[in-house]
């Protein structure tokens, strides 16, 4: 697992829209995590769901990924991002894992808040 990384720039213009304010900044981080999870959950309930084909959580688990390379970008989450864009290319069930992906957004949940003060 790679150390999460932040697109700076991206940053820089999320607190530019601030003006300040840190509740607004605070409401997209609330609202990036709690997407972050729930597709997490929508992941989880995929892979283990038996009446599923593979092939039919293949094409699922791509749009999970998908869901959250979009909340990764647009809130800065830059080794996320790339990190979902790699799964949703090769969605591998035989070796993909859960923890891994969990522990990398919650990595990069604890960097976003420090670097956004929420």
């Amino acid at each position: 697992m790679t150390m999460p990384r932040l697109n700076q720039n991206t940053i820089k213009d999320l607190q530019g829209l601030s003006k300040g304010e840190r509740s607004f900044l605070a409401e997209l981080y609330n609202l990036f995590e709690k997407g972050c999870y729930e597709i997490l959950h929508d992941i989880k309930e995929t892979c283990n769901n038996p009446d599923m084909t593979e092939e039919q959580k293949v094409k699922h688990l791509r749009l999970c990924f998908h869901k959250l390379k979009g909340l990764a970008v647009n809130i800065g989450a830059q080794s996320m991002y790339e990190e979902c864009n790699d799964l949703q290319k090769n969605v591998d069930l035989t070796t993909f894992d859960l923890s891994n992906l969990r522990s990398s957004i919650v990595d990069c949940n604890q960097l976003l808040k420090q670097e956004l003060s929420v």
